[in-house]
């Protein structure tokens, strides 16, 4: 007998480790450029929380929510960003071109440097904005 599959999840919460820099991220070998050990190492660490959460990929675009937790005052929040998102392709969405708003808050003095991650399903808000502007449509 075969279980039903649940529907996938309104939104994704994760707590991961801290990813590293865009700096150290990609390296140069044999006239070829690519991941380096600590970028392999990150997208392990990630896809083995995604598989022990039983991640369920979101349908349709995608807004991200990140607050990293970092131990020191080093290191660029925009530095992180692709990083994370590319890590999470393939388990929180199934591509990045679904990710229509990310938003990142940086807050100091963690130990370990972490990184919580909210993934919820995107809402429009150009409605919104057109509707409280007295607009009922956009322009033509």
């Amino acid at each position: 007998m075969r279980k039903a599959m649940s529907p996938a999840p309104e939104h994704i919460q994760l707590e991961l480790p801290e990813p590293p820099s865009a700096n150290v991220y990609w390296r140069k070998y044999r006239n070829r450029i690519t991941r380096s050990g600590q970028a392999k190492g990150y997208l392990a660490r990630v896809r083995a929380i995604c598989l022990s959460d039983s991640i369920l990929p979101l349908k349709g675009d995608v807004d991200v929510e990140l607050v990293w937790y970092r131990s020191r005052k080093a290191g660029d929040v925009d530095n992180r960003i692709k990083i994370c998102l590319d890590a999470l392709k393939g388990f929180c969405y199934a591509d990045d071109k679904q990710v229509r708003k990310v938003s990142i808050e940086r807050i100091d003095g963690y130990k370990p440097a972490h990184l919580f991650v909210q993934v919820r399903q995107s809402i429009p808000t150009h409605h919104l904005i057109l509707r409280s502007s007295g607009f009922d449509s956009p322009p033509a």
